[in-house]
């Protein structure tokens, strides 16, 4: 009976101990990313649909496709396209306007390989989309994506997610996501301001994480 009380004893000890670690380094990874925002800043990867679009690119390259099929692919192509630069403009100015407390950069997020390896200069971009061979990478920054959130999040559907450089989830505290939503008379209204609420929300976050 004591022999069983004593690994009782051992057990919960063991336990307080690990839970006492992962708080520590959830700590530590707190203080990891406020620094890497306050001295880095926030890199903000630009959705392209590139995926969609190289699909759809391969289907009108089929020479036995039927025109009437290929008119619909191409007008749908176009309105890919024409969407995703508009809400690549979109965030841009969105976070220009919003997010003014520390240094923002902006890539393609088909240009994510070349940010983790640490490739310095060549696909930053300036505020009309054009590659700005100035802008260099930080040392340390954190990266925003738009995506969908893990099971167990607070909120579900798309959202901007916040992520440490190397693409890792931050530790659950961190205020990483901003969920999306909006109502308007319009698509075009809705779209805008699910990424105007979100950018709001996530860059009052992220400021006062700085404070």
């Amino acid at each position: 009976m004591r022999f069983n009380l004593i690994l009782l004893c051992l057990f919960f000890l063991g336990q307080h101990t690990l839970i006492a670690q992962e708080l520590a380094s959830d700590e530590e990874r707190m203080e990891a990313a406020v620094k890497a925002l306050t001295e880095g800043g926030l890199v903000v990867l630009l959705p392209t649909k590139a995926k969609t679009i190289h699909a759809l690119e391969e289907m009108l390259a089929n020479g036995q496709l039927a025109q009437k099929s290929r008119i619909q692919l191409k007008k749908r192509l176009e309105y890919t396209k024409s969407n995703v630069k508009r809400d690549q403009e979109w965030i841009i100015s969105l976070f220009s306007r919003y997010y003014t407390s520390g240094a923002t950069y902006f890539i393609f997020d088909t240009d994510f390989k070349n940010l983790k390896n640490e490739q310095l200069t060549g696909y930053f971009l300036d505020k009309n989309l054009a590659i700005d061979p100035s802008i260099k990478r930080p040392d340390d920054f954190l990266i925003v994506r738009k995506g969908s959130p893990d099971q167990g999040q607070y909120t579900t559907g798309e959202a901007l997610i916040v992520y440490d450089k190397n693409g890792d989830d931050l530790p659950a505290l961190f205020p990483s996501v901003a969920s999306m939503w909006g109502l308007a008379f319009s698509k075009d209204q809705v779209d805008f301001m699910r990424y105007r609420n979100a950018i709001r929300k996530l860059s009052s976050r992220l400021v006062k994480m700085k404070e």
